[in-house]
């Protein structure tokens, strides 16, 4: 459960992880970028590293890492340079193209409505956050251009993370009071 948005020249994802009902994590790495590819993964992180692997040998449908009916629903974004992405999800494993702006995991219609209406993918992502009980934490955000020319891994130091505070905003939420 996740939400990453990019309009193709920025990333950003949220950092929440969970297990069952219980929140294991804040901070979760869901942008990776390796060779100057930029891969955002949502769905269980035991697949991240093995979608990842798949898509640099080929990406061949017969070779998904999922097996039919796991339940799980990861998906695979894949960025290898500005304004060109292409998607792969669980059930379907075949490349599409996408236009931007684009958005997956459970907080994507909050995303893209968002961007839709002028939004950046970081305030995007911060917006879905709000809305979207699966994503939260800290939310990490990725400039494509300069990530697409590195010429070897980059690691989470490459990411910038910023850490959205809202005073007050879910009571604001509950009570059903508009601020003025």
């Amino acid at each position: 459960m996740t939400t990453i948005a990019t309009d193709g020249l920025t990333i950003a994802a949220d950092g929440k992880a969970s297990a069952g009902t219980m929140v294991t994590s804040s901070k979760v790495n869901k942008v990776r970028v390796l060779n100057g590819v930029i891969y955002a993964v949502s769905g269980l992180e035991a697949y991240v590293q093995p979608l990842i692997d798949w898509h640099n040998a080929g990406a061949d449908p017969a070779k998904y890492p999922l097996a039919k009916g796991d339940g799980n629903e990861s998906c695979l974004l894949v960025i290898v340079e500005p304004g060109r992405g292409q998607y792969y999800t669980y059930g379907i494993p075949y490349r599409v193209d996408v236009e931007f702006p684009f958005a997956l995991g459970s907080g994507r219609d909050f995303a893209i409505g968002a961007m839709e209406a002028g939004a950046s993918p970081l305030e995007a992502v911060d917006i879905a956050v709000r809305r979207d009980v699966y994503s939260g934490g800290s939310i990490q955000v990725l400039d494509i251009a300069e990530a697409t020319r590195q010429p070897a891994t980059v690691c989470a130091d490459r990411l910038h993370t910023v850490t959205m505070v809202r005073p007050n905003a879910d009571a604001s939420l509950d009570s059903g009071e508009v601020a003025a």
